[in-house]
């Protein structure tokens, strides 16, 4: 089994103000300075339509050069095309893809970031890819006659609801009389 780049402990300052007071000391001249690596962001868990672009953020502060590499389900993830680690660390996928019964892009993503004093590895963020497509497609028919006017709107797939549930529903016809 392979170890885990994890370090044991994650140091982190409790708040900006000192990370601030920690950058002003580190730049007298005189005052000797550690070089802690940390996240200043790291990537949150998102939920895309196939095709969508996404950015993953990370960006991680200590002394460079700072080398980040993304993960995906504990693999190292390939730059392509459609595949970027952006200057600041982050990843964009320019197109979010998924297939059928095997969702290509989706799984757990985590930046690991080096310098030469070590690593850190992020939070995991779970980019889930969303199961229906909202296509919308309304229809008016107005009859002058009777003022009559009808409206449809249907889904491709319903959303689900709070609890979950997928509605029976694919159709839903209003109609309005007009004085």
């Amino acid at each position: 089994m392979a170890p885990s780049l994890r370090p044991l402990v994650r140091l982190r300052p409790p708040g900006m103000l000192l990370r601030a007071l920690l950058l002003l000391l580190c730049s007298v001249p005189g005052v000797w300075c550690f070089s802690e690596l940390f996240f200043i962001r790291e990537p949150q868990d998102v939920t895309v339509t196939r095709k969508d672009p996404v950015i993953l953020e990370c960006q991680a502060h200590g002394e460079v050069p700072i080398k980040v590499t993304w993960l995906k389900n504990g693999a190292k993830v390939s730059e392509n095309k459609r595949i970027q680690v952006l200057s600041n660390g982050s990843l964009y996928i320019s197109e979010v893809e998924g297939k059928r019964g095997e969702h290509a892009d989706e799984g757990f993503y985590q930046c690991l970031a080096m310098n030469k004093y070590g690593a850190i590895l992020s939070q995991k963020a779970h980019l889930t890819l969303s199961r229906s497509q909202l296509q919308v497609s309304v229809n008016f028919i107005v009859m002058e006659q009777n003022h009559f006017l009808f409206l449809e709107a249907s889904t491709a797939e319903p959303p689900l609801d709070h609890h979950g549930i997928r509605p029976k529903f694919t159709a839903l016809t209003l109609s309005l009389t007009f004085c």
